[in-house]
């Protein structure tokens, strides 16, 4: 008989997060098993072997998954318990897939978008030549990786890729938005035939599809998604590269509130993997830890295309409202420049980082103002739904005909939205394909899904929130409005 420490996935006790079971079968360490606390069964981790203990234990009733978790990753997630002051089993229920238990048919995982094919051989430009030389180099650890826009850090990345592959090693690489594992998905299947992709869009039983895929490969292969993606269940892992590093959407804001470049630092120490930190734009906490530490970073200061043209950017004065002749919040230079890319068959950007219709819902006789009863902010209005919502809790009420509270009917909305520049754009261009992006997109609608007719200039006009403004290579892209740019700065 075996005795083994199991870490269930659900909290039992406050003060204690792993039990001892037995076992008549050696399990090794990692072993995902089903155990029984109380009256209730529960998926647990094996944690480690231990001696025979003088008290009675109840037997574990059954192996989960075969494969066991790597090492690596169990220290990971005990060591991200004991940082971030959570227990582990909150812990574990953020590493591992949901239904673990369950029987899954056998899902169809082919993620390549293109058919993976033989290029040219990459040439490189003398900066991204230095580039890989530092990370071939580095033996193990952190390197920041500070690339303008357009500097070719993709290239860079699947370089680096390719050459831990050689070696049999595989790489997670992690992008801030869901919205732009496609793009990169393209990009790399043009390389690589074993790219897996895994985010929270994603069915239940293609997550677990998935994860299975990667804990039983003897192949190294490239994982592709959000900071979820990091702990994926790769064996031999050498590379992790975090695109667009400075994005806040890699801390997680639900328990265990973690920063997914601080534990990639510590999984791939664990693995003596390299990690690459990749923006435009870092963090300037980020790029202070690295010259303390004495990180090598790595700076590409030039396009990697000689063609390229830099932008040209326009400040229009909405105090003088001789700019606005032809529109109430849409400027007359933004119309023209707007005008002149459609013509020219080229594709629009249009960013707003807020949805809906109207930001502000008062009464002006009174001055009452909507607000979440939950939150205390203003509730915004949906006009093709009719309602008000907090985009906070997600309460929701009807459109008020009259004020609550002196019963006038002068209520007004004040305030722009995604939803009404989309509305004022498909009155002024009604021959035109416009498409919006944000977070009231229907699922079949989003960047992740509409990513080939964005690319191919299918969509006239984009219009969205920082869903749209996250690294998309777009080349029929001309002309790009911000329509209220101070709002964003938050003065």
């Amino acid at each position: 008989m075996y005795y083994y420490l199991v870490s269930p996935i659900k909290i039992v006790r406050s003060d204690a997060s792993s039990f001892t079971y037995s076992s008549e079968e050696r399990l090794p360490t990692g072993t995902i098993v089903e155990i029984e606390i109380g009256k209730t069964k529960s998926i647990g981790v094996v944690l480690q072997e231990v001696r025979c203990p003088d008290f009675e234990v109840k037997a574990i009733i059954k192996i989960v998954e075969k494969y066991p978790l790597p090492i690596e990753l169990i220290q990971t997630a005990a060591w991200m318990s004991k940082y971030y002051a959570t227990h582990q089993a909150t812990v574990w229920q953020t590493i591992l897939p949901s239904g673990l238990s369950k029987k899954r048919r056998n899902l169809n995982l082919s993620t390549s978008v293109i058919s993976p094919q033989k290029r040219i051989k990459n040439v490189f430009t003398t900066e991204q030549q230095t580039a890989l030389q530092t990370i071939d180099n580095l033996h193990s650890g952190t390197v920041l990786l500070h690339g303008v826009t357009g500097s070719g850090k993709t290239l860079v990345y699947i370089e680096a890729v390719e050459r831990a592959l050689k070696e049999e090693l595989s790489s997670i690489i992690l992008v801030p938005e869901i919205a732009l594992t496609s793009q990169l998905v393209a990009e790399f299947s043009t390389h690589f035939p074993n790219v897996i992709v895994t985010h929270s869009k994603q069915t239940e039983a293609q997550r677990h599809a998935a994860w299975r895929k990667i804990i039983s490969s003897n192949d190294p292969v490239v994982v592709i998604g959000p900071r979820s993606a990091l702990f994926m269940p790769v064996q031999q892992l050498g590379l992790v590269v975090i695109d667009e590093c400075h994005e806040p959407s890699f801390k997680q804001e639900q328990s265990p509130r973690y920063s997914a470049l601080r534990v990639a630092s510590v999984l791939a120490n664990q693995h003596r993997a390299k990690l690459i930190l990749g923006s435009a734009t870092p963090a300037v906490a980020d790029y202070y830890i690295a010259q303390q530490s004495k990180i090598p970073i790595i700076t590409m200061t030039k396009p990697a295309r000689a063609d390229t043209i830099r932008p040209h950017v326009t400040l229009v004065d909405m105090t003088n409202r001789n700019n606005f002749t032809q529109h109430q919040f849409l400027s007359d230079p933004f119309l023209k420049s707007l005008n002149t890319a459609l013509s020219k068959d080229k594709q629009a950007l249009i960013f707003h980082n807020r949805r809906g219709t109207a930001s502000t819902t008062l009464c002006q006789n009174c001055g009452w103002q909507a607000g979440c009863p939950r939150c205390f902010v203003p509730l915004t209005l949906h006009a093709d739904k009719h309602k008000l919502s907090c985009h906070i809790c997600g309460f929701s009420t009807k459109v008020p005909t009259s004020c609550p509270e002196c019963h006038n009917a002068d209520i007004v909305h004040k305030g722009i939205g995604t939803k009404r520049i989309e509305n004022e754009l498909q009155r002024l261009f009604p021959n035109k394909k416009i498409a919006r992006f944000d977070g009231d997109t229907d699922i079949k609608s989003t960047v992740d899904e509409r990513y080939d007719e964005l690319k191919n200039g299918d969509i006239d006009i984009i219009i969205g929130t920082q869903v749209i403004a996250k690294g998309l290579d777009l080349p029929h892209l001309t002309m790009v409005g911000v329509v209220q740019a101070d709002a964003g700065l938050s003065l």
